[in-house]
């Protein structure tokens, strides 16, 4: 069981995984913060540079991808505990963001109407 204190809007959010133990929630809140939430409580809280749409996790690498308001898709790095280079798009904003475990594909569809892939 998990709860969340609510100070702002939440934008998006998901489990990432299903045993109990390990479970822990990424939220992305409207003033564009980026926490982690575990069944202990609130562990991490960091802004990103512009506003959040949608987020997604790569249990590959244990980052945290962030698209928004923006062409770049910022990486936030919970091995490392800092933000690695973001990706450059070619659209203009990012509206939904996906991740393939099968595949460890990184897809991003943005305004201009452009879906982008990362392997």
């Amino acid at each position: 069981f998990i709860t969340v204190e609510q100070d702002t809007d939440i934008v998006v959010f998901f489990f990432s995984s299903r045993r109990r133990h390990t479970r822990f929630l990424p939220v992305s809140w409207a003033r564009r913060c980026v926490q982690e939430t575990g069944t202990w409580g609130r562990h991490y809280r960091t802004r990103v540079p512009k506003f959040p749409r949608d987020l997604v996790y790569n249990p590959f690498t244990c980052d945290i991808m962030v698209g928004g308001a923006g062409n770049e898709i910022y990486r936030l790095s919970l091995d490392e505990g800092k933000f690695l280079a973001p990706f450059q798009t070619s659209n203009d904003e990012i509206n939904v963001l996906d991740y393939n475990k099968y595949l460890n594909i990184l897809v991003a569809g943005g305004t201009n109407g452009l879906l982008e892939l990362w392997d």
